[in-house]
């Protein structure tokens, strides 16, 4: 993970999930970022391993390369990536989240023609209650449909759409009021 560490990389992971970019791309797709330092953090992603050049042509007497994330690679904090971050690590991590969902929504609104209905966009935050088996199993299912559609080839008709999500426990849960009926604790034993 460290070498996804910082918003532009976050970015350009993101921006190169399932497809095959040259910098000048990314710098459109990134407007935000100078080419420059676009071409400066893809050089530290691909000596971390987590890009790859995937083709390299002339152009204009420069060469010009096409980069990609290598299948293997995630672009995401893993398990074993969690346990080596500390909690401002993390914090800020999420904060670069995100702020890169703040963008990529930004974006587009950009866009002249949206509708949302159509576009299936939607944001929503829902509460339910799981153990912490159910909580697993729901992810054990979320993670096989989502990689089954992971699988879907880019085609005619198909728009690639980003799926943002975020699993949060609420700190301010409170238990709940036990059932006088059917919950009641245990009866206490008389003293002597």
């Amino acid at each position: 993970v460290e070498g996804l560490f910082h918003p532009v990389r976050l970015r350009i992971a993101q921006a190169l999930i399932k497809r095959t970019l040259t910098a000048q791309q990314l710098a459109t797709l990134i407007p935000e970022v100078s080419q420059v330092t676009i071409y400066r953090h893809l050089q530290i992603m691909v000596e971390a391993d987590i890009v790859q050049v995937v083709a390299e042509q002339r152009v204009r007497g420069a060469v010009e390369r096409s980069y990609s994330i290598p299948n293997s690679q995630t672009t995401y904090v893993t398990k074993a990536d969690v346990h080596m971050l500390d909690r401002d690590e993390l914090r800020k991590l999420f904060n670069w989240f995100i702020g890169g969902l703040l963008v990529d929504f930004e974006r587009y609104l950009d866009q002249p023609d949206i509708n949302l209905v159509s576009d299936g966009v939607n944001y929503l935050q829902e509460i339910v209650y799981l153990s912490d088996e159910e909580m697993q199993e729901f992810l054990t299912q979320w993670n096989a449909q989502l990689d089954a559609l992971s699988q879907n080839a880019p085609t005619p008709g198909r728009r690639r759409r980003l799926l943002t999500y975020a699993f949060l426990v609420d700190p301010s849960d409170i238990p709940p009021m036990m059932n006088q009926e059917t919950d009641s604790p245990p009866p206490q034993e008389d003293e002597p």
